[in-house]
């Protein structure tokens, strides 16, 4: 067999950039790497603007950037080793003494559509009718849910993990609603992105090992104009850290909260960083 310089044993290089290590997790059937730790804590447009430079990968050197991370991606990383109290624990690091920065969305008089895509200029989309087209091309799961596929001509557009739910789907502006409730509600499946009849990672972080006091959802309410929020979870400081707290009304000006990027470079490596 023919050896060529581009196969064989990785030598680390020299960064070049600020070094970051990187997290693999299951998502959607397959792999996600994300950037490790998490951005922050400090403001939603901050720890973007982090993402957005190039930094070295801790194992081989090499340059990787990030892109921001949907609501689903947020959820997938954060339900691996949650509430374990081992390396890899979301809800030690994270949920009970910050809060994390789970995407973007937008609240309308509706409901909540969730991820929303960046034009050109970095501006989340806000426009009823161009959300609505897309909701169009989504797939109806029952009377107010819908889920576009994540195919690849929405990705090259940007758009990732697009759902939609009005407030008739879900309990909000209320504390202590059941995990059942929750997890089956339209905002956890649109979060989750999933077509199951529940949203089973949000499932995992709710379980009352975790939080014995159930879920509060609040800043959900109807907006007169399309109004761009952070997705916000955290352990329910208001309850002793005992609820799982899903927040809608946090801004991009918000500080103390964190978040991580989802690879943008294709990385030569395999092995990225620590499972458990």
């Amino acid at each position: 067999m023919i050896m060529t310089e581009k196969y064989g044993i990785l030598k680390k290089g020299k960064p070049q950039f600020p070094v970051r290590k990187l997290l693999m997790v299951p998502h959607q059937g397959g792999d996600l790497i994300v950037a490790y730790p998490f951005f922050g804590p400090g403001l939603y447009k901050n720890n973007v603007s982090a993402m957005n430079q190039t930094y070295s990968y801790q194992q081989t050197g090499e340059p990787v950037t990030f892109k921001e991370w949907t609501a689903s991606e947020a959820i997938s990383v954060s339900v691996y080793g949650f509430g374990s109290k081992g390396k890899l624990d979301a809800k030690r690091d994270v949920f009970d003494p910050r809060w994390l920065q789970a995407g973007v969305i937008v609240r309308t008089a509706e409901g909540v559509y969730a991820t929303v895509h960046r034009d050109g200029k970095g501006n989340v989309c806000t426009d009823e009718s161009e959300l609505r087209k897309l909701r169009d091309k989504a797939t109806k799961l029952e009377d107010g849910i819908w889920i576009l596929e994540n195919s690849q001509a929405f990705v090259k557009l940007g758009i990732r993990d697009f759902g939609f739910a009005s407030y008739e789907t879900f309990d909000r502006q209320k504390n202590n609603i059941s995990r059942e409730t929750f997890v089956k509600g339209g905002l956890a499946r649109v979060l989750e992105h999933t077509s199951e009849k529940e949203a089973k990672n949000l499932k995992v972080i709710a379980s009352s090992s975790n939080y014995k006091k159930g879920v509060s959802v609040w800043g959900f309410d109807e907006v007169k104009q399309p109004r761009v929020s952070v997705c916000g979870l955290e352990s329910d400081s208001y309850d002793d850290g005992g609820g799982l707290f899903v927040g809608g009304d946090s801004g991009v000006d918000d500080s103390g909260g964190c978040a991580s990027g989802v690879v943008v470079s294709e990385l030569r490596s395999g092995e990225v960083a620590s499972k458990n």
